[in-house]
C-alpha cells in the first residue's frame, strides 16, 4: 500500500517478480556502438563526484571517465529517516547503511544487472550541509 501526502491511498502491485535485463542491455550496447563520440566529451569531469560502488556498497570518489547510473527519486517527508542525516554527515564511514530503502536496494541490483559498477544517489553521494554539497548542487545538470 502506498500513501500519498493527502492521505489518499493507492495499491501498488508488481507486474512480475522477474525482470529480463537482456533487452535494456541490448539497448545500451546499441547506443555504445552507434554513438561514436559518446554522449559526454571524453575530457569532461565533474569535480568532487562520489558514487556508490555497488559491489562493496561503499561511497567512493568516482574514477575519471567511469560510467555510472543515477537515481532520481523523492526521499519522502522531512525528518522521517533519522539515519539519513547521520549517514550523510558522518565522515568516519563510507559504507552505506545496512537498512537502505527498497528503492535504493533495487537500484543497486539494476545497476549491476545492466553492466555498470557505480550508482549515484544524491542522498548518499552528497554530504548534506558541507562545501561538497554546494559544489555538487552547482553541477547537478552534468551529474544527471
Amino acid at each position: 500500500m502506498f500513501r500519498y501526502d493527502n492521505d489518499t491511498e493507492a495499491v501498488v502491485k508488481p507486474v512480475s517478480t522477474h525482470i529480463d535485463f537482456g533487452t535494456p542491455r541490448q539497448w545500451l550496447e546499441f547506443c555504445s556502438r552507434t554513438h561514436i563520440h559518446g554522449c559526454v566529451p571524453s575530457n569532461f569531469e565533474i569535480r568532487g563526484l562520489t558514487v556508490i560502488d555497488c559491489g562493496s556498497r561503499q561511497v567512493v570518489p568516482a574514477p575519471i571517465g567511469a560510467e555510472y547510473v543515477t537515481l532520481s527519486y523523492v526521499w519522502g517527508a522531512p525528518n522521517t529517516d533519522p539515519k539519513r542525516v547521520e549517514a550523510l554527515s558522518s565522515e568516519d564511514t563510507d559504507l552505506l547503511p545496512t537498512d537502505l530503502p527498497q528503492t535504493i536496494e533495487d537500484a543497486l541490483i539494476v545497476t549491476q544487472e545492466l553492466g555498470f559498477k557505480y550508482l549515484w544517489v544524491d542522498k548518499y553521494c552528497i554530504a548534506q550541509g558541507s562545501d561538497h554539497f554546494h559544489m555538487q548542487i552547482r553541477q547537478m545538470d552534468a551529474i544527471y
